[in-house]
């Protein structure tokens, strides 16, 4: 069987509901009129809370001369017939070679 609570009890209970209903009305109303004020736990004083700090600065419209496009470029490829081939140095060290004794130059640097 549950212990009856006792006046003190009843009157604490009370004091609490009254105190959480009191605290949402302030919020609702300070929410609806956007003071944000917010009530502190300890002493139960109204706290204006501040807006962060925002730099004043002047708006600069970009000049628009109504013409240009970004539109993607054509990739550039090569179309000649002087270049037979890319080959590779050392690592990521790549040349061009223009002729099949630049080719046998080349690899024969690689291995000896």
């Amino acid at each position: 069987m549950a212990k009856k609570p006792t006046k003190s009890q009843l009157r604490a209970k009370r004091i609490t509901q009254q105190q959480t209903t009191k605290l949402q009305k302030e919020y609702e109303r300070s929410k609806r009129e956007g003071l944000g004020l917010t009530t502190s736990s300890t002493k139960g004083r109204k706290i204006k809370r501040q807006e962060p700090f925002r730099r004043q600065t002047k708006s600069y419209p970009s000049f628009e001369t109504g013409i240009g496009d970004c539109t993607k470029q054509d990739s550039l490829k090569y179309t000649g017939d002087k270049l037979i081939g890319i080959g590779m140095m050392h690592k990521s060290n790549l040349v061009p070679i223009f002729n099949d004794q630049e080719a046998k130059d080349i690899s024969k640097m690689r291995r000896n």
